[in-house]
């Protein structure tokens, strides 16, 4: 359910100049970022899911990838991809790259859990929010 601009989540940091975009997926590209997104995110709900899918999306945005293969590589997305995705994971695929929609007002990059590693380099970025644990970032 989106709060007030049609976003998963209300922000203090929120960002009025942020636009979300929507990204034709290959069907090679949309089954790995299910899958990806299952892999970092599948226990932390739709939301959480949705956080991690927005980075994913973002990050294509912001380099230009063609491919979600390259995206994974360059931003070092770590999750399994041998989870077969639940129908709420692709939910959340349609819903950031098919309609263009985002969990935040505000570009992420990033993010880890601080229950499970620390992360000197994360914390040294723009902290965005955290969700079910897991912290989100924009990169300075």
């Amino acid at each position: 359910e989106s709060v007030g601009g049609g976003y998963l989540l209300d922000i203090p940091k929120a960002d009025s100049s942020y636009t979300s975009y929507s990204i034709s997926l290959s069907g090679k590209d949309r089954d790995l970022a299910e899958r990806i997104v299952m892999g970092e995110a599948g226990s932390c709900g739709y939301t959480g899911m949705a956080l991690v899918a927005q980075c994913l999306r973002d990050a294509f945005v912001r380099g230009g990838y063609s491919n979600t293969r390259h995206v994974i590589n360059a931003y070092g997305y770590y999750g399994s991809t041998s989870i077969t995705p639940s129908s709420t994971c692709k939910e959340v695929i349609n819903y950031i790259f098919d309609q263009g929609g985002s969990a935040v007002q505000h570009r992420v990059l990033s993010f880890y859990a601080p229950n499970y590693c620390s992360s000197p380099w994360h914390e040294s970025q723009n902290f965005i929010c955290e969700y079910a644990g897991v912290k989100f970032f924009d990169l300075y």
